[in-house]
């Protein structure tokens, strides 16, 4: 199983937030084989977190993928990919889904 992160790019926190349950949804829907939460960045602030937090196994990573290259060419906007909090890929959209299934499946 993988730990994966994904953060929205140059957004406001306030629509991070609304983002990352879309985005979090738009993951379930592709696989139920994942574990999304959301997270917050900073435990100071009010909001309710805007950073997924997800748990993949392998077969899950191509839905999942695909998921996320779906949600990005509707809502527009990029993220950074974490996986596994060492290896990150920046500024994905829904362009290159290959990219992303790539960024889900890293390994330190």
């Amino acid at each position: 199983m993988s730990t994966i992160q994904i953060r929205f790019e140059d957004v406001p926190v306030s629509e991070a937030n609304v983002k990352a349950e879309e985005l979090r949804d738009a993951i379930l829907d592709a696989s139920h084989e994942v574990e999304v939460n959301i997270s917050k960045d900073n435990k100071a602030t009010m909001d309710f977190g805007s950073t997924l937090v997800l748990l993949l196994g392998a077969p899950a990573a191509v839905a999942v993928a695909k998921g996320i290259a779906d949600y990005l060419r509707r809502a527009g906007g990029t993220v950074t990919i974490s996986a596994d909090g060492s290896i990150e890929t920046k500024n994905i959209s829904g362009n290159d889904v290959a990219s992303i299934a790539k960024a889900l499946t890293q390994r330190k």
